[in-house]
């Protein structure tokens, strides 16, 4: 039987996929090429992946679980709401950020394919904005929240949230660079908070 070295080929062909992907855009990458980019035979990369679309799954996979969790576990009893949403929204805007480029091919390519797209929803951004849900939820059980439709509250801060990062690092980049994601999350969870109306 062949030893294969599992971990080292595997990263370099996700490595070398996610370079071909970034390169070619996804519907014109092969996988012949992520071979030779990666260094590997093709057989090798069917070994692991039986399709493009699987591969673009496990980077998605790997991207989205390296989203830092413990902002949600730092929700504790005594947790102000203020500092709380802050940070998760600073958290999102800095990992949008980072990862930009590869959730724009995500979000291209779920557009061409249905299952790709079902996909990507189920398997990470439900997790997502399960997660947010429940911080409302808690502050709404303390009483620092009244009470709203927790699941659209999340949607609208997360939609919100995105649009300012693809706006930053996409069309507008040189427009926007001097509004930093700090000021963002301060005016944002100020909004939520506060409100806009005169009390």
């Amino acid at each position: 039987m062949v030893k294969i070295d599992e971990p080292s080929k595997k990263e370099k062909i996700l490595k070398a996929s996610l370079a071909v992907f970034s390169k070619n855009g996804f519907p014109e990458a092969t996988m012949r090429e992520i071979a030779q980019k990666a260094g590997v035979s093709l057989g090798l990369i069917y070994f692991y992946f039986k399709s493009k679309d699987d591969i673009l799954r496990e980077i998605f996979i790997r991207i989205t679980s390296s989203f830092p969790k413990d902002i949600f576990e730092k929700t504790h009893e005594d947790a102000v709401p203020e500092e709380v949403l802050g940070n998760l929204c600073l958290s999102h805007l800095k990992f949008l950020a980072r990862n930009f480029k590869q959730f724009m091919m995500f979000l291209n390519e779920s557009m061409n394919n249905n299952k790709l797209g079902e996909f990507l929803y189920t398997n990470r951004m439900e997790e997502g904005y399960r997660d947010i849900g429940e911080i409302f939820s808690k502050f709404q059980k303390k009483s620092k929240f009244r009470k709203f439709d927790t699941e659209n509250a999340t949607f609208v801060l997360l939609n919100s949230l995105f649009m300012f990062v693809l706006l930053k690092e996409g069309p507008f980049k040189k427009q926007l660079k001097d509004k930093s994601y700090e000021k963002y999350c301060d005016t944002l969870t100020d909004l939520l908070i506060n409100g806009m109306l005169l009390k």
